[in-house]
């Protein structure tokens, strides 16, 4: 682009605008282009049918459908309401996301760590969450966000700023274990990094875990696991719960302690129980528009 800095700030002009409305006008256009998406532009309609009837067989073609219109209601609804983090108070906040099972957090602090890893999904409006760094103001811990950089540089200028307004910070993917020995070497004064890592999608082939996900063999990103080894670090998961139209809360559950010895391939394996189990109590709000199985497995 041209003048990628004209178009940023033009980007986000816009998207604050947008951000200022109300929430049941975010809701009414998120239906309408859910709406848009599924009866007319057909977004991904196929990848989307596909994945689920593969995953839950058992289920109706009526069924199917149902969840296939609720995912996409709350696609749109989680894209456009998570623009509203550039306008949000802390109250505001507050008043969609929580967080539970910070003892756990508390306790691996204490225990002097150098850094925490947390594994979750896109599930649920995950984009909410960038704005916890509120939720644990004073408890000593500074969140990290593992992203991925977007080749328009306006748009990933903008994500940024929404992502880390109420007080993280991201790491880029492929900076992840030098920022990471970084962070452990010469953390900022007082703060434990609380790193966290979405790590459901469909990895590269190199490397990766198999393993049975909701009914398919599935590969895994293991980077989390490597990376918990080699620097002897905990690694914890996080629970997303729909509580409300447009609330959620986030349970921390400890999923793997560096004093305990387990297999290669054990703590992913652990996550991908987990993740599984969040799916399955509510399927549509995982993100099913992915191409998760796009890669068969291949004989080593």
């Amino acid at each position: 682009m041209k003048y990628p800095a004209l178009s940023y700030y033009i980007l986000y002009v816009l998207t604050y605008l947008f951000a200022l409305l109300p929430l049941w006008v975010i809701r009414l256009k998120s239906k309408l282009l859910a709406g848009l998406l599924y009866y007319v532009l057909r977004y991904r309609r196929r990848v989307v049918r596909d994945n689920l009837t593969r995953c839950f067989p058992e289920k109706s073609e009526k069924e199917i459908g149902a969840i296939e219109r609720r995912f996409y209601r709350g696609f749109t609804y989680q894209v456009l309401s998570s623009f509203k983090l550039l306008t949000y108070t802390p109250a505001q906040l507050c008043r969609h996301i929580s967080l539970e099972g910070l003892d756990v957090l508390e306790q691996l602090r204490a225990e002097r760590h150098p850094a925490i890893l947390l594994m979750m999904g896109h599930y649920g409006n995950w984009e909410y969450f960038s704005g916890s760094q509120e939720l644990i103001k004073g408890s000593g811990l500074q969140i990290y966000q593992i992203y991925r950089p977007l080749k328009n540089t306006p748009a990933d200028r903008l994500m940024h700023r929404i992502r880390e307004r109420f007080g993280s910070r991201g790491i880029p993917k492929h900076d992840v274990p030098r920022e990471l020995l970084r962070l452990m070497r010469a953390p900022y004064p007082a703060e434990t990094p609380l790193v966290i890592f979405i790590a459901d999608q469909s990895p590269a082939y190199a490397g990766s875990y198999w393993t049975t996900f909701l009914g398919r063999e599935t590969a895994f990103f293991n980077g989390t696991e490597k990376l918990s080894t080699k620097f002897s670090l905990p690694v914890v998961y996080m629970d997303v719960k729909r509580t409300g139209a447009d609330s959620y809360v986030g349970t921390i559950e400890l999923l793997h302690h560096p004093q305990e010895t387990v297999p290669s391939g054990a703590v992913t394996e652990a996550y991908v129980r987990k993740m599984e189990k969040t799916i399955l109590r509510d399927p549509a709000l995982w993100l099913w528009s992915h191409r998760r199985w796009k890669r068969p497995h291949l004989p080593q």
